[in-house]
């Protein structure tokens, strides 16, 4: 038989284009593998024949069907085939034709490769040819469908029969659909696409006004600032987390009633936007000093113009509802006057005050910054950092040791140097050039003979004296430690305790002065410590430099080394504030924290040792210190005039305007600190100094902060103080305290660690090679630059897909467990995109079944009557959708988010989806009566459904509950629709418990399909299941049509009593469980009638023991 088809196939084709026997053999044994799939044949080559011409035979046949396989295929097959040659003795005729074959290989591969150069061009042209084709008809059919259409309403799209997959549109008013968004008023889509889903509601909520408050209502207020964004900023996962818990906040009060305002607005950010515009113009070869203070503030005003408030977009993209008719900037005229009046009243409360203190400077900057404006950069082994300014990196944790030499008999000179000499340790050696003194701990007992003694400084020609202190460390370095205290704060307290000098040595660009020596003077003061090292060991005073563990303190706008610097400054004397803002959480208890024990514990922590705060800042863009500085010829002039406004002492006049102070010849200070302005922002956002304005007397005081507990004393303290003292009220009563968002291993995110990631790639999605070039171009060293790239790829391999801002704001809900760090694994986030994709489709499965002249029930409809003549099925998805509605309320009334989404997402996914529907499937088929039950039951927990998620996923919620069969008016939107609330009667703990036994049952099945048998959970068979307790086998017996259809079986029978005896099923592979029923445990065993390796199942059972 076979000897027939292959001379069939031969004579049929014709095509043995094999020169002789060795190259038959060659094209057999190589595509053997090919041919079998398309003759069955190949088997014939490897079998054991009588004699050798048999075999030739077999092969000739053989090869005729071969020759046309490899007619076929294309030379890339050919040449990718890595079937192995099975080898032969060829004779020596072939021998000979072999080499002949040999030389002729390299002509013969030109010619191949011009051949399939040819071929593939030609392939081309065929391909172009036919898409432009293809591409004629389509403009033929559009201009025909236009034509079509032309002059013509266009037609309701109609319900299309079972099997199809078009949606049927439910609103007769296609207009009104398509005002709120063009999509609603065409099918729905096969496949969820956040993009476009996601796409135009903002608009359409804001352009009806859902974000606005409503003025002189009756309605209980809930009103919430957000903290303002710097507007030079980008949207960070700090940012998204914050977005994410203040709007579900607002939605979810706004569905409850509540007459809603969350406040939007942006900070001017000093700093940051004086930074980025001088980096700007001097691409350009401009310098802010040649052109003056106004005409750079033009350009500042111009750029901030074009390029601010991006970030304002980007929380727009987050679906943020906020008022933005009521967007504020902190250099607004309203918000100018607010600082304005503010520093006027604290000053003439003597609140504020200048001084001469220490504040931390930044040398590229040449201004004081902020405490909240440092980073801390932990060093456990010596570091070479890049510091601007400096042309090399410098390195930094090292401790360095060298000698102070004694002067004998406290002699005034150093003609009366003793021999003995103290060693001191520092870190920064250069600032030795600033010491007065030497400081050891009384009770130290190796310098108890130098107290009172002086040493000589062998660069100043100047003694210090050696005094006592209990604030130095004895285990530190010697023991023994310079004071430099016009740059330490530490040195700087020391010193005014002893009453001794302060001599600044750095200029404000940190160049060493005139104070530190004509040897350094000029130099940079990471240039003058090589300088002083290299001077120390010429004298024989150096003695080492040794690996230290530091805390770097840097700037994080310009990345600069802090150096605590002595300069008077702008003050505000903070102590009877922090006592008032400390009674309002421990006496009064009128301010509360969440969570409160770590919210109370740096509460207390902070305003009790609270230190003066340095407001000035040495910048141009900003609030101007209403301050004018005295001329001497006016100062007693200006004096006589105007006491009350004087501060005699420094020469100083606070004002509200020039005016104000009968300015005759003036210099103005410097700029306030923006932190300052945020201290007023609850307040002056609406409205403050005016008293009459509306927001201030209808939404003053506000409800709720939410926050970080990072700046928990940078900001949030001084809020509550400045209110507090200005207005006499709290600001807030509530502060919400969110955690800081870590990588997920725990580490903090940072741009040197290349673990950054911006939101925005979440939800547009990002390919690899852009999430590797930002590593590149960020300050990531290069000896660990690779070590990133390798993360990046082992963490992303395709990207990051894109997954919406629904999906990115219920899985940083899902974090939020109220801990002081979130440790984000970006992977769990794009995991919730399928979550979308579910709610998609059962949206989607939904309105197939429920028909064009489909009807919504009310809620009123299933009262307790209609639910006692419900099915089982049906009670039980109510009563779990009542359970879920009680526990949403309860989760987000206490901002506990994590466990809102939490118990939504499992009802859904779990019990709506995986679940009734699939229960429910065939009741749309066999029993039309039945259909319209299920039907008002599957709308009412879609329905609900859909708001109760809406404040964690507003678009989508938004999206889908505009398809649903129903009127809507323009202004029917979810964000105003009521929040569900647990309705009387749904509840039946009796059939929860039941349908949980079931459920028990069918996940034992399933499991015990794939662990012990190594089976898909769809393959069906007969189980039995025997059960002893009289209660679960009544459940079980009643209910096995819903084990048979969740647990995907063939037939399920439910047997009580001994079945030791049984031969119906005695010798079936068994599985034992257990069950909690009635609150009692029971065993039950299933007998599974599968055919499979008793031996296999054996040891599935005995490894899952």
């Amino acid at each position: 038989m076979s000897f027939r088809w292959l001379t069939y196939a031969a004579k049929r084709y014709s095509i043995c284009r094999c020169k002789n026997f060795s190259t038959f053999k060659f094209s057999c044994a190589r595509f053997s593998s090919t041919l079998k799939t398309v003759t069955g044949f190949s088997s014939l080559f490897f079998v054991e024949y009588a004699n050798q011409q048999q075999k030739k035979q077999t092969l000739f046949f053989f090869g005729c069907v071969c020759g046309r396989v490899l007619q076929l295929m294309t030379l890339e097959q050919i040449q990718s085939s890595d079937i192995p040659v099975i080898q032969s003795k060829p004779d020596e005729k072939e021998t000979k034709m072999n080499e002949e074959q040999t030389k002729s290989k390299e002509e013969k591969a030109e010619e191949r490769k011009m051949k399939k150069e040819e071929k593939k061009k030609k392939k081309e042209e065929k391909k172009n040819k036919k898409q432009e084709i293809e591409k004629a008809k389509e403009m033929k059919m559009l201009s025909k469908e236009e034509s079509e259409m032309k002059g013509k309403e266009k037609e309701k799209k109609q319900w299309r029969s079972k099997g199809e997959s078009e949606i049927p549109l439910y609103h007769d008013c296609d207009d009104v659909q398509r005002k709120k968004k063009c999509s609603l008023a065409e099918a729905m889509s096969k496949h969820y696409d956040p993009s476009e889903v996601e796409k135009d509601w903002d608009k359409y909520w804001e352009e009806q006004d859902f974000y606005k408050p409503e003025m002189n209502s009756t309605k209980e207020k809930f009103v919430m600032v957000i903290p303002p964004p710097n507007v030079t900023g980008n949207l960070h996962l700090g940012h998204a987390l914050m977005a994410t818990i203040e709007d579900c906040i607002t939605r979810y009060w706004r569905m409850q009633g509540k007459n809603c305002l969350w406040l939007p607005g942006t900070d001017h950010a000093g700093i940051a936007t004086q930074a980025v515009v001088e980096r700007r113009l001097l691409r350009e070869g401009k310098y802010k000093q040649q052109m003056g203070r106004d005409k750079f503030l033009e350009q500042v005003w111009q750029w901030k113009n074009q390029f601010g408030g991006k970030i304002c977009a980007q929380l727009r993209r987050m679906g943020c509802s906020v008022d933005w008719s009521r967007e504020v900037f902190t250099m607004d005229d309203k918000l100018s006057r607010a600082v304005i009046e503010a520093f006027v009243k604290l000053h003439q409360k003597g609140l504020i005050y200048r001084a001469n203190g220490l504040c931390h400077w930044s040398c590229h900057l040449q201004s004081a910054i902020s405490n909240i404006e440092i980073d801390t950069v932990e060093l456990e082994h010596p570091t070479k950092l890049t510091i601007p300014g400096y042309n090399t990196p410098i390195e930094f944790g090292l401790l360095y040791e060298f000698k102070y030499p004694i002067l004998e008999d406290n002699a005034q000179y150093h003609d009366n140097l003793s021999s003995e000499t103290i060693v001191v340790a520092t870190t920064r050696i250069e600032t030795m050039l600033g010491d007065i003194a030497i400081a050891v701990h009384p009770d130290d007992l190796r310098y108890k003979k130098y107290h009172g003694k002086y040493v000589w400084h062998p660069f100043l020609k100047r003694r210090m004296p050696i005094i006592c202190d209990s604030f130095v460390d004895p285990d530190f370095g010697t023991g023994a430690v310079k004071i430099t205290p016009a740059h330490d704060e530490n040195d700087f307290e020391c010193a005014k305790r002893h009453n001794l000098p302060l001599i600044n040595i750095l200029t404000e660009d940190g160049r060493i002065n005139e104070h530190g020596g004509t040897l350094f003077a000029g130099q940079l003061r990471y240039d003058a410590r090589k300088t002083v090292i290299k001077e120390l060991s010429k004298l024989g005073l150096f003695v080492s430099a040794k690996s230290h563990k530091m805390a770097l303190q840097m700037c994080s706008r310009s990345k600069d080394v802090i150096e605590p610097y002595l300069k008077p400054q702008w003050y505000v004397n903070c102590t009877s504030m922090a006592q008032n803002a400390l009674n309002t959480v421990f006496v009064d208890k009128a301010l509360k924290f969440t969570p409160a024990v770590e919210g109370e514990r740096q509460w207390r922590y902070f305003l009790e040792n609270i230190r003066p705060w340095c407001i000035s800042r040495q910048l141009w863009w900003g609030h101007r210190i209403p301050a004018w500085k005295l001329c001497t010829s006016n100062t007693t002039r200006l004096s006589e005039q105007s006491t009350s406004l004087l501060d005699l002492h420094e020469e100083w006049i606070i004002a509200r305007s020039e005016s104000e102070a009968y300015q005759i010849a003036y210099e103005k200070s410097g700029c306030i600190g923006y932190m300052v302005f945020q201290w007023l922002f609850p307040f002056s956002a609406m409205g403050w100094p005016d008293l009459s304005s509306a927001d201030l007397k209808e939404f003053f005081p506000t409800t709720l902060l939410e926050t970080g507990g990072d700046i928990l004393f940078f900001w949030v303290a001084r809020m509550v103080m400045m209110s507090l003292e200005l207005t006499g009220r709290l600001p807030f009563e509530h502060v919400l305290l969110h955690p800081m968002v870590c990588d997920k291993d725990g580490g903090k995110m940072s741009k040197s660690k290349g673990n950054v990631i911006d939101p925005l790639y979440i939800i547009d999605g990002i390919d690899l090679k852009t999430l590797i070039d930002e590593l590149y171009s960020g300050n990531i060293r290069d000896s660990e630059i690779q070590m990133y790239v390798n993360k990046k790829k082992q963490d992303f391999p395709n990207g990051i897909p894109p997954c919406g801002a629904d999906a990115l704001r219920f899985g940083l809900l899902r974090y939020l467990t109220q801990h002081r760090n979130i440790n984000l694994d970006v992977a769990r986030i794009i995991g919730y995109r399928q979550f979308g994709n579910k709610i998609w489709n059962a949206v989607r499965f939904s309105l197939s079944k429920f028909g064009v002249d489909y009807v919504p029930p009310s809620i009123s409809t299933f009262n307790d009557d209609t639910m006692t003549h419900s099915s089982f099925v049906d009670q039980w998805i109510l009563s779990k959708l009542n359970y879920v509605i009680h526990q949403c309320q309860i989760g987000n009334s206490s901002y506990r988010f994590d466990q809102s989404t939490e118990i939504v997402y499992q009802f859904f996914t779990r019990e709506l989806c995986d679940v009734y529907l699939e229960l429910i499937k065939s009741t749309f088929e066999t029993n039309e009566k039945a259909a319209q039950v299920v039907k008002d039951i599957l709308y009412i927990c879609i329905d609900l459904s859909l708001k109760l998620m809406h404040p964690f996923m507003p678009f989508i919620t938004e999206e889908l509950w505009q398809r649903l069969p129903g009127s809507r008016s323009l202004r029917d939107s979810l964000i105003v629709q009521t929040y569900p609330e647990p309705v009387p009667g749904w509840t039946n703990i009796d059939v929860e418990n039941q349908m949980d036994a079931l459920l028990h049952v069918v996940k034992n099945i399933r499991s015990d399909k794939q662990t012990v048998f190594n089976l898909p959970t769809k393959t069906q068979y007969d189980i039995f299941i025997h059960v002893t307790s009289p209660l679960i086998f009544q459940t079980l017996q009643v209910h096995k049509d819903i084990i048979q259809t969740l647990g995907m079986i063939r037939h399920v029978s439910i047997i009580q009593g001994d079945v030791s005896d049984s031969a119906h099923f005695k010798n079936w592979p068994m599985n034992k469980h257990q069950i909690v029923f009635e609150g009692e445990t029971t065993a039950y065993t299933c007998y599974h009638n599968v055919e499979l390796d008793t031996d296999c199942i054996k040891q599935n059972l005995i490894e899952k023991v």
